[in-house]
C-alpha cells in the first residue's frame, strides 16, 4: 500500500534548463548547486537560508533549503566555495559553515550539494550529472545518498509487471544512475539487506529525454529523511 503519493514530474515544482549541447562543449564548467540540509537537523529555522561565495564573490543570497540554482558557468580550475548563514545586510560576511577548494574540468556538468554526512555534520559533495541524449523513449533516473542515514538499497520498477532494477548498499556520497524507458515506476528506499523502508514508497511517471536527478537528505535519526526531486533536459 501506498504510503505517500509522490509525482516525479510535479514534485520539484519547475523543470530546470541549460546552456545548449554547443555551449556545454565549451570549456566552462556547469555547476548546479543545491542546499539540502533541514535546518532542524542543525537546531535553525527549516528553511536554512545561507549565502554561497565562490572564490570571494557573492553568488548566492538567501539560498534556502531545498532549492537548486544553475547553471553557473566557471572556468576551469579549483575554485574556492564557502557557505556561511545568511546575512542580509552584508550577504556573505557571516563566518563559513562549510568551506571547500573545489576542482572543476572543463566541459564537465556537476551538482555541488550542501548536505550531511554519515556523522551529521554538515559538508558539501560534488555529483556529475550525466545530460547527454538518452535513447528516443527513455529517461535517466539518477539518485545521491546524501543523508545522515545508513547504507540504502534503492529498488525501481514499472507498472504493472515490469523488471526491478535495483542499486544496493548506496552509503553516503554515493550516486547511481539508470536509463528507463517511458512508463510509470515505484522506487524504494531501504535500509541495506533489508525489507524496511526508510522513506515512503514513491510512484511517477519516467518521461523521455529528461534526467530526474533524486538527492535523499535530512536525518533517519531526526526523523527529518526526504527526497529532493530536480528534473533536468537532457540534451537533444
Amino acid at each position: 500500500m501506498f504510503s505517500r503519493l509522490f509525482v516525479w514530474m510535479f514534485a520539484a515544482g519547475l523543470t530546470l534548463g541549460f546552456g545548449s549541447a554547443a555551449n556545454a562543449q565549451n570549456m566552462s564548467a556547469q555547476v548546479w548547486v543545491v542546499h539540502g540540509i533541514p535546518g532542524k537537523d542543525v537546531n535553525l529555522p527549516q528553511s536554512l537560508p545561507v549565502d554561497v561565495s565562490v572564490d570571494n564573490q557573492c553568488v548566492l543570497q538567501g539560498f534556502t533549503f531545498g532549492r537548486i540554482a544553475g547553471p553557473l558557468t566557471l572556468a576551469p580550475g579549483t575554485v574556492s566555495i564557502a557557505i556561511s548563514a545568511a546575512n542580509t545586510q552584508q550577504p556573505c560576511s557571516n563566518p563559513p559553515i562549510i568551506s571547500a577548494n573545489v576542482p572543476f574540468a572543463a566541459g564537465e556538468r556537476v551538482i555541488v550539494i550542501a548536505h550531511l554526512d554519515a556523522q551529521g555534520q554538515p559538508t558539501a559533495s560534488k555529483f556529475p550529472i550525466d545530460l547527454s541524449k538518452t535513447k528516443a523513449l527513455s529517461g535517466r533516473l539518477t539518485l545521491h545518498h546524501t543523508a545522515n542515514a545508513p547504507a540504502v538499497d534503492i529498488a525501481v520498477k514499472k507498472f504493472f509487471f515490469g523488471q526491478k532494477q535495483e542499486l544496493k548498499g548506496v552509503t553516503n556520497g554515493q550516486q547511481g544512475a539508470l536509463d528507463l524507458p517511458f512508463g510509470f515506476y515505484t522506487l524504494t528506499v531501504a535500509a541495506a539487506g533489508t525489507p524496511n523502508l526508510v522513506l515512503p514508497r514513491l510512484f511517477g511517471p519516467m518521461i523521455p529525454r529528461y534526467n530526474y536527478a533524486i538527492f535523499v537528505v535530512g536525518s533517519l535519526a531526526n526523523n527529518t529523511l526526504q527526497p529532493l526531486l530536480y528534473i533536468l533536459p537532457t540534451d537533444r
